[in-house]
């Protein structure tokens, strides 16, 4: 758990259906945007982190973000994905300046220079002046980019809460590994499934549900006797990714059909 440091409100929110709400501090006469109460990349509420760019209101919970650099330095100041750009690496600038440089997605966190900004047919300019816009895998996904927003919201279900933190990534450290396993190898966790996610190595819903499997399954070999509580949390991850496949069922049907036109026809 990461504080915010004291300026507009506090570093890590609870939406309203979390237990132990957090109000945040009156701010001063003059203050940025309020932040949102929800995941920018999932969309779901929770505990939240809130980035601290100038005029930022976005927020995220930690595992979403993946690998994503995040400083357990109190005295650091937290900045999203947003202000880099994905292509140049280029920093955005915290000061306001009469033209913005970055171009930023409504939907998603990419940001892109306006040096680097390529011409393609799917992406939507919405403000020139605020330099916000809709990109590609947003305005049009492909069903493969289409699987993966899915896969990653079923991911963010899984995953963002504390039942779901021992088994990102690495697998349940500090707990000892039975004799007879590799201690050399790197069992499969959460954090590698959603690289895998967000890199659209998923073709179908049926790799992601045989990986979560496979957590499961090696976090019990691992676990034994030795914790019930995690034993049962990891019982819970099979539960919640039937219960995910057949909520969305519909939608995968759709995708697969899209992928197999998809795919034929740049086949033809």
């Amino acid at each position: 758990r990461r504080d915010r440091k004291p300026t507009t409100d506090a570093k890590l929110r609870r939406d309203s259906r979390g237990r132990g709400e957090e109000q945040p501090a009156r701010p001063p006469p003059t203050v940025d945007l309020a932040s949102e109460e929800r995941c920018f990349l999932c969309g779901l509420g929770g505990e939240l982190v809130v980035c601290e760019f100038p005029r930022c209101t976005k927020v995220y919970h930690q595992l979403c973000l993946g690998a994503f650099p995040f400083p357990t330095d109190e005295d650091t100041e937290w900045i999203c994905p947003r202000h880099s750009c994905v292509l140049s690496g280029r920093k955005e600038p915290p000061v306001q300046t009469s033209t913005k440089s970055i171009w930023h997605c409504l939907h998603c966190p990419v940001a892109v220079d306006d040096t680097v900004l390529p011409s393609h047919p799917a992406l939507s300019k919405i403000s020139r002046r605020e330099k916000t816009m809709v990109c590609p895998h947003c305005n049009a996904p492909s069903p493969k980019v289409r699987l993966a927003k899915i896969l990653e919201r079923i991911w963010s279900v899984i995953a963002t809460n504390r039942q779901g933190m021992p088994f990102c990534g690495p697998l349940l450290v500090g707990i000892d590994r039975p004799a007879d396993m590799d201690p050399h190898l790197l069992p499969l966790d959460l954090f590698q499934i959603i690289a895998l996610v967000r890199n659209l190595r998923y073709s179908s819903e049926d790799a992601f549900v045989r990986d979560i499997h496979t957590v499961v399954e090696t976090a019990l070999v691992i676990l034994k006797d030795q914790s019930a509580p995690l034993v049962e949390a990891a019982k819970t991850m099979s539960i919640v990714v039937r219960e995910q496949m057949q909520y969305h069922q519909a939608q995968f049907q759709s995708i697969q059909t899209l992928m197999k036109h998809f795919y034929d026809g740049n086949d033809a």
